[in-house]
């Protein structure tokens, strides 16, 4: 009988705690739930950019919001606490299905951008990357020539997978 507890206390003690995951895209609405969901059906592209975000330390926030006529998206740094770094994005509700699906590759590139460089955690350090690794598009607002390319690849797969 004491065998039989001692093994129960030994076998309790080498049980590993709960691993608690951490969801790095966080849709903010079942409507940007869908269009994530859909999305990474839809394009091998975005199902890897999501997986490869998922090797970060960001959070990544996705919502659906009434923007300018102009502005398909945008990928802005919320906040920084400790390691983790919380990043939004944003795409816009004037967009169509598949308009929708190639904005959330196109930022989920530039939010990948981010994460890969750790030193970004201010909106003054987030400009300085975007001035070296790509070019200004109006006042405030930055593009890449590699989000561009991922827009393509994502144009691409829609038309492969209808």
């Amino acid at each position: 009988m004491i065998a039989l507890l001692l093994a129960s206390v030994l076998a309790l003690a080498e049980t590993p705690a709960p691993v608690v995951a951490v969801t790095r895209m966080r849709p903010l609405s079942s409507v940007a739930q869908s269009i994530v969901d859909e999305a990474a059906r839809r394009s091998p592209t975005i199902a890897s950019l999501i997986q490869e975000l998922s090797q970060f330390n960001v959070i990544v926030y996705v919502e659906l919001r009434f923007t300018p006529m102009s502005e398909r998206g945008a990928t802005s740094l919320m906040s920084a606490p400790g390691d983790w770094r919380m990043l939004r994005v944003a795409l816009s509700d004037r967009l169509d299905a598949p308009g929708r699906i190639l904005t959330l590759g196109h930022e989920l590139h530039h939010a990948l951008e981010i994460a890969r460089e750790f030193q970004v955690r201010d909106e003054a350090s987030f400009r300085e990357l975007f001035k070296r690794i790509g070019f200004a598009r109006g006042q405030s607002a930055y593009e890449t020539d590699a989000a561009l390319d991922i827009e393509r690849r994502i144009r691409s797969d829609l038309t492969r997978k209808g």
